[in-house]
């Protein structure tokens, strides 16, 4: 988010607007931004995922503000041993949940490496 917004503010840096314009257009770039950040970047829309859980049958829980949620893992999810973007599709909608889950991000060294045993073992039975 911020790597985009930095570019947005360049790019209305760069136009050739007179100084009211490129003002308002900042400050509306900046309300904007503000916005994006306090509802996804601090995890405040009812709908950002704060929890994951795998069950024992393979199936997934997604925590998020409105509550718990059945998921289950898409698999065009991308797993490494730094970091892993988790797909999950929930009910019969077309819309994904990402998650972004970093290795330093579990209180627990090893919970990350058993999460990532977990998930290639799921993508060898698919």
């Amino acid at each position: 988010m911020t790597v985009i917004l930095a570019a947005s503010v360049l790019i209305l840096l760069s136009l050739p607007l007179g100084l009211a314009a490129k003002s308002l257009a900042f400050a509306v770039l900046a309300a904007y931004g503000s916005h994006i950040f306090w509802r996804y970047g601090l995890l405040r829309h009812k709908h950002a995922v704060t929890g994951i859980r795998c069950l024992g049958d393979g199936s997934w829980h997604l925590e998020t503000r409105a509550g718990m949620r059945a998921a289950e893992l898409s698999g065009d999810s991308t797993v490494t041993g730094l970091i892993s973007i988790l797909r999950f599709r929930t009910g019969t909608g077309l819309l994904k949940h990402s998650c972004i889950v970093l290795r330093d991000s579990f209180v627990q060294p090893d919970c990350y490496r058993q999460m990532l045993v977990i998930l290639r073992m799921k993508r060898q039975e698919s």
